[in-house]
């Protein structure tokens, strides 16, 4: 290969990378993009950790909703007879304000009957158990010289915890309780850390202890096998790389005997390596304590592609690595209700070469702090999931500045919506999900920090067209309903999807893409299987290309 035609290729793919929306098509090949490569091995990443971070606790929060509700009971046999007494006094309370008690219906100036004692003693406890104080009671005592009748308040506490094994160790999950106030709502926390385990279904029991208001936590565990596995083949790859993919998952359950949990994924194309391949490898471990959860993740993944062109061939190849921490801290709950504040700092490293020669405009390194608030809210037939993060690119590390083109000192924000609802038609239930996400950033981005809108994730139906930049937002609305069948699940579903991007400071190139879709899912015991054929349309933007239909396959074994 000549100079000249060097020359020509750099010129071709510097520019190239440096177009926020384009199409894969030139010359009548389908043209590869590395820094598209890379910010899709990226995104697939933390895709993974928030999976493996979430672990359903959504979920759990539904299932406990679901139990019955506790109620405050009278003590005293009701009478209208009054009562020999001027008013009472409280003593014991510790855990409620002065707020709380305002709350309390006032006591008559005359004749106090045992029923307004019931009321009292009542509202009081109601006032605890919806606090979460389940196990606190009411006790009434001798009068004073005044002639006022003594409410005594026990607040319930733990005195100690039972019954803990290799996977369930309360040092963790239940850090400090004992000789605590007993709260409902950090029992639901221990609890759903211990289950966020596959192999746990952790269920507890209240038993009385030795000491006044003293209870014994009760851990009871039928647990399977700590390991499992997960093997599947899917399409879901690039037409440049492979696109059939084997994909293979191992996960341990509390290696250590903390109730941690790690996991290892690769995926690697089926396609023969001499010509390309795409292959990636994702590490992560997580370890709980009380409200918090600690995880550590590490990805690696590479690719090779020989490009055709006109008169010759190139060689692209590329490595992407991502290491990083990350705290997810619980910091309120109810029975509705979940509120987490998460943070993560992580380290992300490109390289991507041309004829074994560094593309500085596609290969930057990044280190890159995210905080981020998630609510969730149960409502009676709906699950309602919010994010609000705030990403900043730092410069620390002493790491070298020049291989980044664009400042990586930049800020981002982004927010979703995710909310699911189930309604009734006929005496069928259907399930809808709405996703919304929006990304927005004052600066100018290094390309593997843009939102990518044709994405699998993102607006589905688009496989030869990438279209990303640096703001934007899309919609995801998919329409399913099940169907039980004695052991096999199906899953038909119709979806929608809408979105735009928005390069920065180039409002002529905003995009906009829509995208619709069918498919089923099949659930049999250990094996799942998936399809869907979608199809996406450039309605406005710099691409017109039209889109084949895609269909996508998968096919996963559970060991």
């Amino acid at each position: 290969m000549n100079l000249y035609m060097i020359k020509k290729i750099l010129i071709l793919f510097v520019g190239f990378n440096s177009i926020p929306v384009f199409s894969n098509d030139l010359l009548g090949n389908q043209l590869f993009s590395p820094i598209s490569e890379s910010r899709r091995a990226l995104q697939n990443n933390n895709r993974e950790i928030e999976q493996l971070s979430d672990k359903g606790q959504t979920e759990r929060l539904i299932k406990n909703k679901e139990e019955k509700k506790l109620i405050a009971e009278n003590i005293l046999p009701d009478s209208s007879m009054c009562l020999e007494i001027s008013n009472v006094f409280l003593q014991g309370i510790t855990l409620l304000d002065n707020d709380d008690l305002d709350r309390i219906t006032a006591l008559p100036t005359q004749c106090i009957t045992t029923k307004d004692l019931n009321t009292l003693a009542r509202e009081l406890t109601q006032i605890y158990i919806n606090k979460g104080y389940i196990t606190s009671r009411i006790e009434f005592i001798q009068s004073n010289d005044q002639g006022e009748l003594g409410v005594q308040v026990i607040e319930g506490f733990i005195e100690g915890i039972k019954g803990s094994d290799h996977k369930v160790n309360p040092y963790f999950i239940f850090p400090g309780f004992v000789n605590k106030p007993l709260r409902l709502q950090d029992l639901d926390q221990g609890l759903d850390q211990a289950n966020r385990l596959q192999s746990n279904q952790v269920t507890l029991d209240i038993l009385p202890g030795k000491y006044k208001g003293g209870s014994i936590i009760i851990l009871n565990n039928k647990y399977s096998s700590p390991w499992s596995a997960i093997a599947s083949i899917d399409n879901y790859g690039q037409e440049n790389t492979g696109k059939w993919l084997s994909r293979a998952t191992f996960s341990v359950d509390s290696p250590l005997g903390i109730s941690d949990f790690i996991s290892l994924n690769a995926s690697t194309t089926l396609e023969p390596y001499s010509n390309k391949y795409s292959r990636a490898y994702n590490l992560f471990y997580s370890l709980p304590y009380g409200d918090f959860t600690f995880s550590s993740f590490y990805s690696y993944s590479e690719y090779l592609i020989k490009q055709p062109l006109q008169n010759t061939i190139i060689t692209l190849s590329g490595e992407t690595q991502q290491y990083g921490i990350k705290s997810d801290y619980l910091y309120y709950r109810d029975q509705n209700d979940l509120l987490t504040i998460s943070g993560q700092l992580a380290n992300k490293q490109v390289k991507n070469f041309l004829l074994d020669s560094l593309l500085f405009v596609s290969s930057p390194e990044l280190t890159v702090l995210e905080l981020s608030l998630n609510h969730s809210h149960i409502f009676s037939t709906s699950v309602l999931s919010s994010n609000l993060s705030i990403e900043r690119g730092l410069s620390i590390f002493g790491f070298d500045d020049k291989r980044n083109i664009i400042d990586n000192e930049f800020s981002k924000l982004k927010l979703s919506f995710n909310y699911s609802y189930s309604f009734s038609v006929f005496d069928s239930i259907y399930q809808s999900n709405n996703q919304l996400f929006a990304q927005y950033s004052p600066n100018v981005l290094p390309g593997i920090e843009w939102l990518s809108l044709t994405d699998r994730s993102a607006v589905r139906g688009f496989s030869n067209t990438s279209i990303s930049g640096d703001n934007g937002w899309y919609l995801r609305n998919t329409l399913s309903h099940y169907y039980f069948i004695n052991s096999a699940v199906i899953q038909p579903r119709l979806g929608i999807d809408v979105g735009q991007v928005y390069p920065h400071g180039e409002s002529q190139g905003n995009s906009t893409v829509i995208g619709m879709s069918t498919g089923i899912s099949l659930n049999y015991k250990k094996i799942m299987f998936d399809m869907d054929i979608s199809h996406g349309k450039v309605v406005s933007g710099l691409v017109s290309k039209n889109e084949p239909i895609t269909a996508l396959f998968n096919v996963t074994y559970k060991i």
